[in-house]
């Protein structure tokens, strides 16, 4: 993973939340949950008129809608990742501290 790559910033205080962004040259809409007895992070993502998915879990490493197949999805990615490599999960400590929600374009095919 590269340390360049724009990272999407995660603001814990404030969920549940929903924050707009640019992917794919696209307006999304991205809601952020936190389930406390699971200590798992989600994203809600659909564009501006209704929300596609809700309750995507924020897998460390893993592209966050990867195995969704919706033409409506960006091809960019959201991986959730540390660079120091010192983690291997996603949790309320670490989130936006050292695993940051990267923004990763996809590679041509």
């Amino acid at each position: 993973m590269n340390e360049d790559l724009p990272a999407l910033e995660i603001e814990k205080d404030s969920i549940p939340y929903i924050f707009n962004t640019e992917l794919d040259g696209k307006l999304y809409n991205i809601g952020v949950n936190y389930n406390e007895a699971a200590d798992i992070f989600t994203l809600d993502i659909g564009d501006m008129d209704e929300f596609y998915y809700y309750g995507i879990p924020i897998v460390y490493g893993y592209p966050v809608y990867k195995h969704i197949n919706d033409e409506r999805l960006p091809t960019t990615q959201l991986i959730a990742y540390d660079l120091a490599g010192e983690f291997d999960r996603v949790t309320e400590e670490n989130l936006n501290e050292q695993v940051f929600l990267f923004v990763v374009e996809s590679e041509a095919e």
